[in-house]
């Protein structure tokens, strides 16, 4: 299949599986060494929805784009948000499938958002996972940083069929449903013989947290025990992040943004310890 996306074509097959080995134990710091890595592509999931999965995408976003080029796709077909949170829905003209259909090449579709960013707005109705894998693994060759926005829920179609490179951020909240949905994700990709997934817990409230549920005392190590998926990090919970629904960007002093701050420098293999969760 040729997709329209004005770059050289490379093909990338046969070095699939050695860049997912690569990454697994070489852990490069770069975001990607051109001619040897293809860019980093994060698949950002949930299990339940209404968790802050879209947020945290942009917040990622955000704080990648200080360290390279940055895609952002949303796959929620049908329910669209990101061309809001990011404030350019005023200039959505075409969408991921006029893409990947051909009728319309990257430069056309891509909506160019705050510090650089791209966006690739969601289609009105799904598209086929086969196009979805084959338009990844090219992309990959163009941006530093590729983020696919999934809709909540398993989604098995979609993330059987995405690049055995992608790395898997699973946002859930700090809450025993929410932590057993989080835990059916994660064991839906160890099966699908991907990297090892991690786990972000957004919107976390220290004081509600710390009473548990009906008063029993839980931990956030309970929390992950539950899960069964590496943490990556603790977002807290903010009203002033509802401002990011209308296309604001949080300051750089803002405790949300400081926390994903943090996840960012992890996952460019950077050593930032856990925060104190009374002090997030």
């Amino acid at each position: 299949m040729i997709i329209l996306i004005g770059i050289k074509m490379f093909n990338v097959e046969p070095r699939l599986q050695w860049y997912t080995a690569v990454l697994k134990r070489l852990r490069p710091t770069t975001p990607r060494l051109k001619g040897f890595f293809m860019g980093r592509l994060f698949a950002v999931v949930s299990g339940k929805g209404g968790v802050g999965k879209s947020s945290i995408s942009v917040l990622l976003a955000d704080e990648l784009a200080a360290s390279g080029s940055v895609l952002v796709i949303d796959m929620d077909a049908g329910l669209r948000c990101l061309d809001m949170m990011f404030g350019v829905s005023e200039r959505l003209v075409f969408d991921l499938d006029d893409l990947l259909s051909g009728v319309k090449n990257l430069s056309e579709v891509a909506l160019m958002c705050r510090g650089g960013i791209a966006l690739l707005p969601a289609p009105e109705h799904p598209i086929e996972p086969e196009k979805l894998h084959e338009f990844l693994l090219f992309i990959t060759e163009r941006y530093d940083f590729v983020i696919v926005d999934f809709p909540a829920g398993r989604n098995d179609g979609y993330l059987l069929k995405m690049p055995k490179f992608c790395e898997f951020l699973v946002v859930c909240q700090a809450n025993p449903v929410s932590l057993r949905d989080a835990e059916i994700i994660a064991d839906d990709i160890t099966a699908g013989d991907f990297l090892e997934p991690r786990l972000i817990i957004n919107c976390f409230d220290y004081r509600a947290f710390k009473g548990g549920a009906g008063g029993k005392k839980y931990t956030i190590d309970d929390g992950i025990d539950a899960c069964g998926t590496r943490l990556v990090g603790v977002v807290p919970y903010d009203g002033s992040a509802a401002a990011m629904m209308g296309g604001r960007q949080l300051g750089p002093k803002n405790r949300v943004r400081k926390s994903m701050g943090r996840i960012a420098s992890r996952l460019l293999f950077k050593n930032v310890p856990l925060y104190n969760l009374k002090r997030l």
